[in-house]
């Protein structure tokens, strides 16, 4: 989203360590080409879940245990996916 108009919307304008943030999680990702692999493959394959990496396995089942369990499940945690 553009500065001006970010600045513009209520509750999007953001510090420099939330944009640093972003811009960190978007570099340690995986290429665009790896997660359109995974989404074709899920679709081959009939899986209602894209998993394209192990860790997001492990965070989509820990999230859905908790909501079973009647809690909210937390958000994301942004360092541990900045770490290998």
């Amino acid at each position: 989203m553009p500065d001006d108009v970010r600045a513009a919307v209520p509750g999007t304008a953001t510090d420099a360590a939330t944009d640093a943030a972003q811009r960190a999680v978007v570099s340690a990702g995986i290429p665009a080409s790896a997660a359109a692999d995974a989404v074709f493959d899920a679709i081959r394959d009939s899986r209602f879940f894209v998993l394209p990496h192990p860790r997001a396995a492990r965070a989509s089942a820990e999230a859905r245990l908790e909501w079973m369990d009647g809690r909210t499940p937390d958000g994301p945690d942004l360092e541990s996916l900045l770490r290998p």
